[in-house]
């Protein structure tokens, strides 16, 4: 690499380093409070500074003067993916630059992979802004079809991914209760509400409502379903979790449960648990 290559390099470096003004840097948390203060989406732009693209796109597009008129429509946040990995692991970034749009609670709108020219760039940007009321058009289809329950399970999906597991599970409940039995896909509709609710009460330690919920999946699904290993499996760890005093019936049939997740589990960093909590049982 020759002397002004390397300078050029240099000057590469030092300017992804720097914030453009307006810019938050690398918290995510500072963002998503002002989005909904100021209820406004935002906007992250994903960079490495080992990528040429990256520096190309904050040149021709974030300084044009078109980009300009977004600042005040959006909350701008910039993320080094090389130094928060865990935010790039939250959003499945697998390249750079990538550009993710959300709304006021942290929800993806939409994306943009890789580098696009300005005017297609802004034009995408422009289409996904349109999208920034995800919550309230969720909300006005319950309004309009309040016994559909395909709305209600996709405003569970909406704060699943906002990671509001309390407001999700609410939601999911609501599901089950309009799910209609003349619905054709019935078993495997009821089969996945069922999942979910289990799910995330586990998630939420309220292990017993959990449990009811695993059972009932348990209960459900054909003896053959792929996903029963794993219903046994938490049927027998959410009992475990809030009962501490078994009678014999309730440790046999968690005995039940994890010898059969342990003999059909895929996984055999599972099967090792549940054979794990065989042995307690045992002592």
């Amino acid at each position: 690499m020759n002397k002004t290559k390397i300078i050029i390099y240099i000057l590469f470096l030092n300017l992804l380093s720097i914030p453009s003004f307006g810019w938050i840097k690398n918290d995510f948390s500072k963002a998503l409070k002002l989005a909904k203060e100021q209820q406004k989406p935002i906007l992250i732009d994903f960079f490495s500074k080992s990528c040429h693209y990256c520096f190309v796109l904050e040149k021709e597009v974030f300084h044009s003067k078109e980009f300009q008129d977004w600042k005040d429509k959006l909350i701008l946040l910039r993320i080094d993916g090389d130094s928060f990995p865990e935010i790039v692991d939250r959003f499945q970034i697998l390249g750079y630059p990538t550009i993710v749009l959300l709304d006021l609670n942290g929800v993806e709108i939409g994306r943009v992979d890789g580098y696009l020219p300005k005017n297609d760039f802004l034009d995408k940007i422009s289409l996904y802004y349109k999208g920034k009321d995800l919550l309230k058009n969720l909300e006005q289809k319950i309004k309009n079809e309040p016994k559909n329950y395909y709305h209600y399970f996709q405003l569970a999906l909406y704060y699943d991914k906002a990671q509001d597991l309390v407001q999700s599970e609410y939601y999911l409940s609501k599901a089950l209760f309009f799910l209609d039995f003349s619905n054709s896909n019935y078993y495997y509709n009821k089969k996945n509400l069922l999942y979910n609710l289990s799910v995330q009460n586990t998630k939420l330690h309220n292990y017993q409502k959990a449990y009811s919920y695993w059972n009932a999946l348990v209960n459900w699904i054909k003896p053959d379903d792929y996903d029963l290993p794993y219903a046994r499996f938490y049927r027998a760890y959410t009992l475990l979790q809030f009962n501490k005093k078994l009678d014999p019936k309730e440790k046999k049939k968690i005995i039940e449960d994890l010898q059969f997740a342990y003999q059909h589990l895929p996984d055999i960093n599972e099967r090792k648990q549940a054979k794990k909590m065989l042995f307690e049982l045992s002592k």
